[in-house]
């Protein structure tokens, strides 16, 4: 182990003097079953066979640099984790970061958020609540507001959380030319929430 541990440092560093310091990744898709997309990060706009993987999921979630594997009903290894491209192969992020988390994120490896480039979309739906009573409009579904607070063991939030950032892609500019609608954020807490 400790020399495929070298050799994998050793590749590391050199592609990092080769190219300034700049390490390529491939895109690390996330397939979603609730919503659909836009069409901006990949073909994601309906859910039909054409679009979905083999679990039936769309690609709507781009993460960046991330070192963390969705948490999918219904899992794919690794689904999630970013792959650097290291000569003409790939190292799996936090393999990476085994053997050079100094060189690649320094003392940030441990705070490092989760960013994701959202493609949130489909056609539009009438919110759930609305059955609650009142008049409410069908509207583009946005990825519901929710927090990552830690692992629930019995009952209590355990651990650290996930800490995340969300970059929604400009729809309404060329070449998508989308429009925007009425864009709303909502958060909601269970009757039953007191503190």
């Amino acid at each position: 182990m400790a020399i495929i541990s070298s050799v994998a440092k050793d590749s590391i560093l050199q592609v990092l003097q080769k190219q300034n310091g700049v390490i390529f990744a491939s895109p690390a898709f996330v397939g979603r079953g609730i919503y659909a997309g836009r069409g901006i990060i990949a073909k994601n706009t309906d859910f039909v066979p054409s679009m979905v993987d083999d679990r039936g999921y769309l690609p709507v979630e781009w993460w960046i640099m991330s070192k963390t594997i969705a948490k999918n009903p219904i899992p794919l290894d690794n689904e999630g984790v970013t792959s650097l491209i290291i000569n003409d192969s790939t190292i799996p992020l936090p393999k990476a970061l085994e053997v050079a988390e100094n060189e690649l994120m320094g003392k940030y490896s441990k705070t490092w958020p989760l960013t994701k480039v959202l493609d949130i979309g489909g056609p539009p739906k009438t919110p759930k609540y609305s059955l609650l009573g009142g008049s409410v409009e069908p509207e583009i579904p946005p990825i519901p507001c929710h927090v990552h607070a830690g692992e629930v063991v019995g009952g209590a939030c355990v651990g650290h959380g996930k800490t995340e950032a969300y970059f929604f892609p400009p729809v309404d500019v060329p070449p998508y030319n989308l429009p925007l609608g009425h864009v709303k954020t909502r958060l909601g807490l269970k009757p039953s929430t007191t503190k």
